[in-house]
Order: structure tokens, then C-alpha cells, then sequence
């Protein structure tokens, strides 16, 4: 189960119509215990929640893509690295710095 559930979270019930050879699937699967759930509603649970964290990682995928088309935030962007660009290099070992161009 995903560690972002928790056991004491206030639970609601629901009715849900899965396929019958979906829900077949599942159980066949528990019996034969492949997959790490101790019930079909421990399967539909981590499944809900495996989903709306992909959903979530799009959604801040998408705004980091907006990011990059941002003229604004790109300008910023180079600004502070180059700002920034000595005490980045100084914080490198020696033998992995670029040589310093006077």
C-alpha cells in the first residue's frame, strides 16, 4: 500500500462496479498472494492512490514545462546562474572545475 495512506484517515463507503473479469483478476491474485494487499479494497485503495499521485506528478510536470516557455523566468533563471557561477565552480573539487579564463 502507498505510505501516503493512513490507516486512521477517516474512511467513506462506496459502491463500485468493476468488470467481472477485472475483479476476477484481482482475487485470483490475492489467492495466490502476488500482490501485497490483504483485500480487493486494499487493491482498489492503493490503485485510487497510485492514480491521483500520477495525476498530481503531471500536473507539476506541466507547470515545469510552462517554466520553460516563461521569457520572464528563463531571463531570471540565467541571471542568478551566472551571478552564481563562481561559487558554483569554487564548490567543486579542484579536479572537476573548468579552468578559470582571466
Amino acid at each position: 500500500m502507498s505510505p501516503t495512506l493512513e490507516k486512521e484517515a477517516p474512511k467513506v463507503q462506496t459502491t463500485l462496479r468493476v468488470p467481472e473479469r477485472l475483479m476476477n483478476a484481482v482475487k485470483e491474485l490475492l489467492e495466490q498472494n502476488q500482490i501485497p494487499a490483504s483485500s480487493v479494497n486494499d487493491v482498489i485503495v492503493a490503485a485510487l492512490q497510485r492514480f491521483v499521485d500520477e495525476v498530481r506528478e503531471k500536473q507539476i510536470d506541466d507547470a515545469f514545462a510552462e517554466m520553460g516557455k516563461d521569457q520572464q523566468y528563463l531571463a531570471e533563471s540565467q541571471a542568478l546562474a551566472s551571478e552564481f557561477a563562481t561559487a558554483d565552480r569554487e564548490s567543486l573539487p579542484k579536479e572537476d572545475r573548468a579552468p578559470e579564463t582571466w
